[in-house]
């Protein structure tokens, strides 16, 4: 498989996508155990080392030819489980032991010959495994290792023509056959959006290496060449909101947002969900009051093109919750929460609740609520605003106590004295 563009959501329709690769990698293992019945231990081992020496024969063509062509590699990947990572020169290697999936992220951003060289790169894989496949039938499949080798070459040159897109740390990767068909039809904005995505890349690994101000710089450069480019745009507001530079990153998810960007390119349903969740974020984050309308139907028109993604229902959450929607607003945050799995994100939908919490005058709940976040993630932006609103809470008056102290529901309601 070779790179395409990363960066882009994973929309629900490439997850399908991504299911149908799994399933795919298995009937590729049922075919391969049925043609040569039920195999012995050395058998397994046999057929084990034929399919992962496939895939790095099919990944070395594409890691070949993108450096001929003068793209840069950034990751090459070869096998599954346990896996040993190490840098070859500027290209990241992940190396497992069990077969059933490669890959490898190449790109440029070099305009001359684009399109061919693309087209090279995304055949030279199938090209690696029909020529292994042709050098096996000439010089004879006489042993178990040959007559493996040469079923899952051909295997894998016919499943580079499946409809199917494989998610990973640098973003959604194409097949080959899809990585060629969409080459073959990109118009010259496609393909200019795909050599912005080289910034992307090189912004993430800055990163990763803990260097986000060289990371912005980077997609600062990469705007420069590509100043229309939606997805160096979408980074680049990101990382603002990473800085806490909340109205500069407002300001580029509001021009994100609209269905269709500057250039009359449509925004796919996911993607413009991200523009609007982050462009509420920002808005939120700023603390200006002004900006509280706007957060609101962006967070909400977000939920319905993603109503299940937990990022959105935080956002969302806090959008009702600032304005004055306790109840719901914690309900989505507390939701969000189960949901999310990475302990930085746990802490802002925590942080969400305990503000929920305080505004609604729940302060023990408040409390427990922003011990978790701390516990989750000390660095979250949101801890002390949730430490502020609850002790300005706790020194205002309480709308929801009668004059005799009677309190009311948690809808705020003040009760009635009999």
């Amino acid at each position: 498989m070779a790179g395409s563009t990363p960066g882009t959501p994973f929309s629900p329709w490439l997850a399908a996508s991504e299911i149908v690769g799994r399933i795919a990698n298995a009937v590729v293992a049922i075919v391969a155990i049925s043609a040569f019945g039920l195999p012995s231990p050395l058998d397994v081992l046999i057929i084990m080392l034929a399919f992962w020496v496939t895939i790095a024969v099919h990944e070395a063509g594409h890691a070949v030819m993108a450096l001929a062509v003068g793209h840069r590699l950034f990751e090459i990947r070869i096998g599954v489980g346990p896996t040993l990572r190490f840098h070859l020169g500027r290209t990241r290697m992940l190396l497992g032991p069990v077969p059933g999936l490669g890959y490898v992220v190449s790109l440029s951003d070099d305009a001359r010959g684009y399109r061919m060289n693309r087209l090279i790169v995304g055949m030279a894989g199938m090209a690696m495994n029909a020529l292994v496949l042709g050098w096996l039938f000439l010089h004879g499949i006489t042993t178990g290792l040959t007559t493996s080798l040469a079923v899952f070459n051909g295997l894998a040159f016919v499943s580079s023509f499946l409809p199917v897109v494989t998610k990973t740390s640098m973003g959604p990767l194409r097949t080959d056959g899809l990585m060629v068909l969409r080459t073959l039809v990109a118009t010259p904005t496609d393909l200019d959006e795909e050599r912005a995505s080289f910034h992307s890349v090189q912004a993430q690994l800055l990163v990763e290496a803990g260097d986000p101000d060289a990371a912005r710089a980077e997609l600062g450069s990469g705007l420069e060449h590509h100043p229309g480019s939606p997805s160096l745009r979408g980074w680049m507001g990101y990382h603002l909101i990473q800085a806490h530079r909340y109205r500069e990153a407002r300001e580029l998810f509001s021009s994100l947002a609209d269905p269709a960007d500057d250039q009359g390119r449509t925004v796919e349903p996911h993607v413009r969900a991200a523009y609007l969740n982050n462009l509420s974020w920002a808005d939120l984050m700023t603390g200006d009051e002004d900006l509280l309308d706007e957060a609101e139907t962006a967070s909400a028109r977000a939920l319905e093109l993603l109503p299940e993604n937990p990022s959105i229902m935080g956002t969302r959450g806090f959008a009702l919750i600032c304005n004055g929607s306790y109840l719901e607003g914690v309900f989505l945050a507390e939701k969000a929460y189960a949901k999310h799995r990475i302990p930085k994100d746990r802490a802002a939908s925590a942080a969400i609740v305990s503000i929920g919490r305080a505004m609604n005058w729940r302060f023990s709940d408040a409390e427990r609520w922003l011990a978790t976040a701390r516990e989750s993630d000390a660095d979250c932006p949101l801890l002390e605003r949730a430490s502020q609103e609850l002790e300005r809470r706790r020194s205002e008056p309480n709308p929801a106590w009668d004059l005799e102290g009677t309190w009311s529901s948690d809808h705020g309601r003040v009760a009635e004295s009999g």
